[in-house]
């Protein structure tokens, strides 16, 4: 067996570069009150990109529950469906779906935190509240659990 296998050469030889330039996102825009695409005048699905697809994509993740569906990665979704039927208090819940909202936004090379605004239960919806940081901006999602 080769020595340092499947590596070749010592660490420091290794080339990682944290500065990745990104290329511009792009999604099809979304009515974030409706989930619904948006179309154009003329019937197409609207292209939206910069933060506005940010925002598309963190909506996308957090409505997709992680390890539900194998056309997505194990990394793409959000786990804070777990809370449900549990009799967690309030204050664990609400801590806990950050968390897991956190966990999942953060896995997009895009965004550069996520900052809670708040996070309630009500019975049994869970509301958010949430600004996401990006490599284009700060802007809010709410409402979106």
């Amino acid at each position: 067996m080769i020595d340092g296998f499947p590596f070749a050469g010592a660490p420091e030889d290794y080339n990682i570069s944290e500065d990745v330039d990104l290329p511009v996102p792009v999604e099809a825009g979304i009515d974030f009150e409706t989930g619904e695409v948006l179309l154009d005048e003329s019937g197409q699905v609207k292209l939206v990109e910069g933060i506005e697809a940010i925002k598309v994509w963190c909506y996308l993740a957090i409505k997709t529950q992680r390890y539900a569906h194998q056309i997505f990665t194990e990394e793409y979704g959000s786990q804070h469906e777990e809370l449900i039927g549990y009799e967690y208090t309030k204050e664990l819940t609400e801590t806990e779906a950050y968390r897991y909202i956190n966990e999942c936004l953060m896995k997009s090379p895009y965004v550069l935190g996520v900052k809670n605004l708040g996070v309630h239960r009500t019975g049994d919806k869970l509301n958010i509240n949430i600004e996401i940081e990006t490599s284009y901006g700060t802007d809010r999602l709410k409402g979106v659990a």
